[in-house]
């Protein structure tokens, strides 16, 4: 697949008078950002975040191989058996992807948040290219966040070693899309590599995005990147 353009990207400003980190946001297929935008504005209960502000870029629809059926994704993919992770992925794709993601970390840090305070992450595609730009590519950034998100890269590429950006893994045992055991691959590759990954399991959710998924994150995201005073 070559390279491709955005459709567009929405943003949630932050309610405070001044923005002190930033989150971009990569939706899972067949969805938007105005989607996702929407999902964490009922969390919030308000137009946005007091002090992180919000990234939600939108993939273009186009042919995905795995479903036979155009969509919106980031990144193309196919079956190459029948265990759930038998999958190979186009590099091209999330290539292109993380140079998107890079250069829209370098338009917010010019604004004048700084890139340790830059989060990126996102839902099963979204989240799995967003591991693929940080701990493939090496991006610059400060943290990482995966919901419903495994590595189905990893059978094709190799991780950096030494990187020291933390991630976050949020999976709902319920998951009929993602299995248990393919989450627990990638976290010993991850454990293995020595990358500084926090797990959180709910065991009650399942692949969609859910208003939990989205407070574990943003108490994470606080917790590591806190108000600026």
């Amino acid at each position: 697949m070559g390279a491709f353009e955005l459709e567009e990207i929405v943003v949630l400003e932050q309610t405070g008078e001044k923005a002190t980190a930033a989150l971009i946001f990569l939706h899972g297929a067949t969805l938007t950002g105005h989607d996702v935008k929407d999902e964490f504005k009922r969390y919030f209960k308000a137009e946005g975040h007091p002090y992180i502000k919000c990234y939600f870029p939108t993939a273009p629809e186009r042919y995905l191989t795995m479903r036979d059926m155009k969509q919106r994704y980031w990144f193309d993919c196919a079956r190459t058996g029948s265990a759930n992770e038998d999958v190979i992925c186009s590099i091209e794709d999330a290539e292109y992807v993380s140079l998107i993601l890079d250069k829209l970390a370098d338009e917010i840090e010019q604004s004048g948040i700084p890139r340790e305070r830059i989060i990126i992450g996102g839902a099963s595609q979204g989240g799995m290219v967003s591991i693929y730009a940080t701990y493939v590519q090496g991006i610059n950034i400060g943290g990482v966040v995966a919901i419903s998100a495994a590595f189905p890269f990893y059978k094709q590429v190799i991780l950096l070693e030494g990187t020291t950006t933390p991630l976050l893994s949020i999976y709902g045992q319920k998951d009929s899309f993602i299995k248990p055991t393919v989450m627990g691959m990638m976290w010993q590759l991850f454990r293995n590599k020595k990358i500084n990954m926090n797990v959180k399991t709910l065991r009650h959710l399942g692949h969609d995005m859910d208003p939990e998924y989205t407070k574990l994150m943003f108490e994470w995201i606080e917790q590591k990147f806190p108000k600026l005073v």
